[in-house]
């Protein structure tokens, strides 16, 4: 699958979306003559593009494929026709209807191919109209869809500083607060099919220092969960949490604080430092946590090298063939790039206290837990600890630990409806 990414169109690359927009109709507008054909395609960069917010995709570097909106109303949507079912649409469909909430759009009724791929995707037919927008003989329906809502706040904290928070699901739904893995700010979600039937609405946040949030001078785990508690009290108070990755640490530390209604690990980071733990460690990954106790500023150093990209490079390379599935789907990285580009702003400087803290020594008083944990471990998930959280497990008063047969390092993703379950107790 090639490598898709979006980017905001400029006038430089209006003569492809120009060539695209002609092949794409070419193909699949077989109602309109040649000549209507060059009489839009001669208006496509002078009149139609520029009063649109127009999305391109690239594949590899190479412009595949575009939409153009004006607010929540879908112009178009063109795919080169050398790209078609490759996701490109459904990607671009995906990034507008985040960014809206609801879309609204018109298809030709003569290209049942692209109606089906509308209904296909959730649209509902909302009225139709015999001709065109020119009054020309080429009926039109009428399409809408409603996404998962969407809301951003900023937070200010006891101390004055701010935490960057999102929500997505209904208004009126039961809270979950969900604590992303490592790099991910609060673009991050999972389950977003799943939230209006399970009348859930998850919160994320930006750690200190990442995104929008105001890093935090001498940052713990304990300082974090503080920051995390009063965004729990700022949403309603007490709910449920879902841990996943490396945000399992920050989590239970979270949970210490009272506020944390029930909490699951989805396949959780485990504590490395922890003697037992270390001793399981494969070598080259043990000289690592050794080397955040002896020489903080050298990890730091290196940590700053990563990057979004390389931590996209790390997750990917090191994942299976069933994991890669769900980790290369395009609405995934779409989102997963935003939250990694929130994860990395101010130079990674959150994400690398992140990683500081979470291969030190944890000093969370974990058999003191005063909420319900249940830890989701894949199968074949051996990246995240290396006896499957199963020490984690035991050090957690009442902890419940299920390794799930057909899963791996994706859990979250994979197996959202089990997660969301879990938090919600049933």
């Amino acid at each position: 699958m090639p490598d898709l990414r979006l980017r905001p169109a400029t006038a430089a690359d209006h003569p492809r979306l120009t060539d695209v927009w002609r092949a794409a109709v070419e193909a699949t507008h077989d109602f309109l003559s040649p000549d209507d054909v060059a009489g839009y395609a001669a208006r496509m960069a002078p009149e139609f593009l520029p009063q649109l917010d127009v999305t391109v995709a690239e594949a590899d570097g190479r412009i595949v494929g575009f939409s153009g909106r004006s607010g929540s109303r879908i112009e178009m949507v063109f795919v080169d026709p050398a790209e078609h079912g490759g996701g490109v649409g459904t990607l671009l469909l995906d990034r507008a209807l985040a960014e809206c909430g609801v879309l609204e759009l018109d298809v030709n009724e003569q290209n049942p191919a692209a109606v089906r791929f509308y209904l296909a995707r959730g649209f509902t037919q909302t009225g139709r109209s015999p001709v065109d927008s020119d009054g020309r003989p080429f009926p039109l329906l009428h399409l809408r869809k409603e996404g998962v809502p969407v809301s951003r706040g900023d937070l200010r904290l006891a101390d004055g500083r701010t935490l960057a928070w999102s929500s997505c699901g209904p208004a009126d739904g039961q809270p979950v607060l969900f604590v992303a893995g490592a790099g991910s700010g609060r673009s991050m979600t999972f389950g977003r099919d799943l939230l209006a039937a399970e009348g859930v609405r998850l919160v994320t946040a930006d750690r200190p220092g990442m995104g929008g949030s105001t890093p935090h001078a001498e940052r713990t785990l304990q300082s974090t969960a503080e920051d995390l508690r009063q965004l729990v009290e700022s949403q309603g108070g007490r709910m449920p949490v879902v841990a996943n990755s490396q945000g399992a640490p920050f989590g239970l530390a979270l949970a210490l604080t009272g506020v944390v209604e029930r909490l699951v690990l989805a396949s959780p980071a485990d504590e490395v430092a922890h003697p037992p733990v270390l001793d399981q460690l494969p070598e080259q990954q043990r000289a690592v946590v050794e080397q955040v106790a002896a020489d903080r500023d050298g990890v730091t150093a290196f940590l700053s090298t990563l990057g979004p990209e390389g931590m996209e490079s790390m997750v990917l390379g090191g994942s299976d063939e069933e994991d890669l599935a769900a980790f290369r789907a395009p609405a995934f990285l779409a989102e997963y790039r935003a939250a990694l580009r929130e994860g990395f702003a101010n130079s990674g400087a959150g994400y690398i206290a992140d990683t500081l803290l979470a291969m030190s020594p944890w000093q969370l008083a974990l058999d003191e837990m005063p909420c319900d944990v249940e830890i989701l471990v894949g199968a074949r998930d051996l990246h995240h600890s290396p006896d499957q959280a199963e020490t984690l497990a035991s050090r957690i008063r009442g902890a419940r630990r299920r390794v799930v047969p057909d899963a791996g390092g994706a859990l979250l993703w994979t197996h959202s409806d089990e997660v969301l379950s879990a938090a919600l107790g049933r």
